[in-house]
């Protein structure tokens, strides 16, 4: 998208179709995890474990830390889409006060 296209959707419709919910649900998969990649992580570096069992580890990792921050996307993604919306609104404000 480039800087002179208008979006499909305002922010106040994105935000409007996340719930309160579904943000109490992002938040918990990021804090869950994380605490999963600590978990693996911790056993990986303290365990002594075969080879094969160390490449698993490291790819549940790897697994763990994209979900991590696919819901932590997320969770910016409607930050800067609600700071954009307010920014807009301020500028539209602005402009009808006059200069």
């Amino acid at each position: 998208m480039t800087d002179f296209e208008q979006p499909s959707l305002s922010a106040d419709e994105v935000l409007a179709r996340l719930t309160p919910g579904a943000r109490i649900r992002y938040a918990f998969a990021a804090l869950a995890g994380l605490a999963g990649a600590v978990l693996v992580v911790t056993l990986w570096v303290t365990e002594p474990v075969p080879a094969r069992t160390q490449v698993a580890f490291g790819l549940l990792a790897v697994v763990v830390a994209a979900t991590t921050g696919a819901a932590l996307v997320t969770a910016a993604t409607t930050l800067l889409i609600r700071a954009r919306a307010r920014h807009a609104s301020l500028l539209r404000r602005k402009a009808a006060l006059g200069p």
